[in-house]
């Protein structure tokens, strides 16, 4: 019951996994398409931004030398305005910073203006930051700075009427204070009366009575001097403060440095913004290096054939003044029997069985035992072909062991090939699956390197293995196991030859025809064999034919290596 549950929820959960993957595919997918559009759109449009600002910088240098220039016309204009008109100017500059703030755009809205295309808006924003609101805040800063100038320039003479005026109020005060004294020697009589100095009688006390009434007058009028001399030094203390600025304002060629500046930044920006778009990136790659590519591909796509016919109806030709290879001299020819799926092998008190796979059964009596490399002599070969971790097979009488083929995706049978004493089979070790040797003697296996034959350059092959007798070999082939005595004239894929009697003459001949080569159904050369003699071969090839580099992949690198040993 357990498994059960187990198995269920196992699959519920992947069949939930699933369901949800499918969702969320289905569900980005959907709007996948308007995505697509919307990236498109939005880096096309910055691209035209970005070129239609790059095109645009002149004008707007132009335009910003225009804007400071009449900035620097109403600068002087404002450097001999009155009071009134700096009044009109201020109200006028602020109502033209309002305008002017209002065309500035934030970062967000300068990057959405940049992915809707709309330029005209970029610069307008861009003269009104760094060309109109810098003159504007020049001009502002002069009208203040007049304003400070024309009320100092006030107050000095306002200051200076003030001075005067104390100075005319001092000078009659004294003239007063000279008719008083004059009038105190005319009443001096009357002051010394003893009638005056109590009552001060008016008809009789005339002169002293105005010079009291005098005195007085003069009392008030040396209390408000007093006063407005105080009132005048605090002025003049205050005026000493003050003093005129120099009504000097930023330059106008650095405003509209900065404003080119701050352009071409913004320009720099785009542009990399859209270069790093992915529609951009494609069409700048395709632009950039699409011929390039397009002779490549139209390399690779005309390459193979081309180097197919030159390999054919070149380089192949060369095959027809090469003359036949023969590795050892003509002996007694070898022979096979039947191929089957498997097959009896006999085994007796003079005889040892090596195999390396594939024991259906065997007698009870029979002795077996590991052996682990086929031919010390030739050990990496050995390894390569799968000659190693061998069994021996030993019988005290005359039995035999059934073979089976070692059957993979293909059909494979076996045969046995017959050495006789003082014959010799080349044969590749790949299709041999054990072999029948006299017992304790050693198997007999020759290598012959051929670098200097035209036909080892041409079919890539230069190391042939010998198994002289007296042996027989297990001969495993795909589909069968044929052996055909050679004739003049004949040839056969060299796919298919598993093998041949060393005294025949081994050459190569070309395909019959290219358009086989060329699709990969046939090799290049055919094997063709001449002399007293067979070759071993199969009914069907193993795998299929694959030329190049790029169609062979690493395991033909392999293969051709394997081929130029002879395995």
């Amino acid at each position: 019951m357990l498994p059960i549950m187990q198995w269920v929820l196992k699959r519920g959960f992947q069949l939930l996994a699933l369901f949800l993957l499918i969702v969320t595919i289905l569900a980005l997918w959907q709007n996948l398409p308007g995505r697509v559009a919307e990236w498109q759109r939005e880096a096309v449009a910055i691209q035209s931004t970005s070129d239609t600002l790059t095109a645009s910088q002149g004008a707007f240098a132009q335009q910003a030398d225009s804007a400071v220039r009449s900035a620097d016309a109403e600068i002087e204009r404002l450097r001999g305005a009155t009071a009134a008109q700096l009044d009109i100017a201020a109200r006028d500059i602020a109502d033209r910073r309002r305008r002017t703030d209002a065309r500035i755009l934030s970062p967000t809205q300068l990057a959405l203006a940049a992915a809707q295309g709309s330029s005209e808006r970029i610069l307008a924003s861009y003269r009104a930051e760094y060309v109109d609101s810098p003159v504007l805040t020049r001009a502002a800063a002069l009208v203040a700075l007049r304003r400070q100038n024309l009320a100092t320039a006030f107050e000095r003479q306002s200051l200076a009427s003030a001075t005067a005026a104390h100075e005319r109020q001092r000078q009659a005060f004294n003239a007063r204070v000279r008719q008083r004294n004059a009038l105190a020697q005319l009443a001096r009589t009357q002051r010394r009366d003893p009638l005056c100095r109590s009552v001060a009688v008016p008809v009789v006390c005339t002169r002293v009575i105005q010079l009291r009434q005098m005195d007085s007058e003069l009392d008030t009028a040396r209390a408000a001097l007093a006063a407005s001399a105080q009132t005048l030094a605090g002025r003049r203390a205050a005026v000493r403060a003050m003093s005129l600025q120099r009504e000097t304002v930023a330059d106008s060629a650095q405003i509209a440095r900065e404003a080119n500046r701050a352009l071409a930044q913004r320009v720099d920006a785009l542009s990399a913004d859209a270069a790093s778009r992915a529609p951009n990136l494609v069409r700048s790659a395709l632009k950039q290096h699409g011929l390039h590519a397009a002779l490549l591909v139209l390399l690779a796509v005309l390459l193979p054939p081309v180097y197919a016919m030159f390999r054919y109806f070149v380089l192949a030709r060369l095959i027809d003044r090469s003359t036949g290879l023969t590795l050892r001299d003509a002996g007694p020819g070898s022979a096979a029997s039947r191929s089957e799926t498997s097959i009896q092998v006999p085994i007796d008190s003079h005889t040892e069985l090596l195999l390396r796979s594939g024991v259906q059964e065997r007698a009870v009596h029979a002795r077996a035992d590991d052996v682990l490399v086929l031919d010390w002599s030739i050990p990496l070969t050995c390894l390569a072909a799968g000659l190693v971790n061998l069994q021996r097979f030993k019988s005290p009488q005359p039995d035999h062991v059934t073979v089976s083929a070692a059957d993979g995706e293909q059909h494979h049978e076996l045969a046995l090939v017959t050495v006789p004493a003082g014959g010799a089979v080349v044969l590749k070790p790949r299709a041999l699956i054990g072999v029948i040797k006299p017992r304790g003697e050693r198997l007999v296996i020759e290598r012959r390197w051929r670098f200097g034959s035209l036909v080892s350059w041409m079919t890539m092959q230069f190391r042939y293995l010998i198994f002289a007798g007296p042996c027989t070999l297990i001969v495993q082939g795909n589909r069968g196991v044929q052996v055909t005595q050679a004739t003049d004239g004949r040839a056969i894929s060299r796919r298919l030859v598993l093998g041949f009697d060393a005294g025949l003459a081994y050459s190569a001949v070309r395909s019959a025809s290219f358009r086989p080569y060329l699709f990969g159904q046939a090799s290049l050369f055919d094997d063709r064999f001449d002399g007293t003699g067979s070759y071993i071969h199969q009914p069907r090839p193993d795998g299929a034919v694959r030329r190049g580099f790029l169609g062979r992949g690493l395991k033909g690198v392999g293969d051709a290596v394997l081929n130029a040993f002879g395995v």
